[in-house]
């Protein structure tokens, strides 16, 4: 499993670098996103599970994971209807 989870935050992260360029210059901190992926791979749910306290930081981060989705399927040998994964994402430039 860990590599179909390795592909999900690789892609959050790719979309975080898209967005990370129209932030605040200066604005810096780190959010921690809990995300509910069902079976298919649609987004079922996304909320701040921690994070340094920007709320600015926190509504970005909770954006980006909305905008990577839907992810590919879950892998057949995980036999859930959906998956619980916490996503860390550092906007320190």
């Amino acid at each position: 499993h860990a590599a179909y989870f390795t592909r999900v935050k690789a892609r959050i992260a790719e979309q975080a670098d898209i967005s990370a360029s129209l932030l605040t210059p200066g604005l810096e901190g780190w959010v921690q996103v809990r995300l509910t992926l069902t079976r298919e791979g649609a987004v079922k749910a996304v909320e701040v599970a921690d994070s340094s306290g920007v709320k600015a930081l926190e509504r970005e981060a909770l954006e980006i994971v909305q905008k990577a989705g839907p992810f590919e399927p879950l892998p057949s040998d995980i036999d859930k209807e959906e998956v619980e994964l916490i996503v860390p994402l550092d906007f320190t430039f």
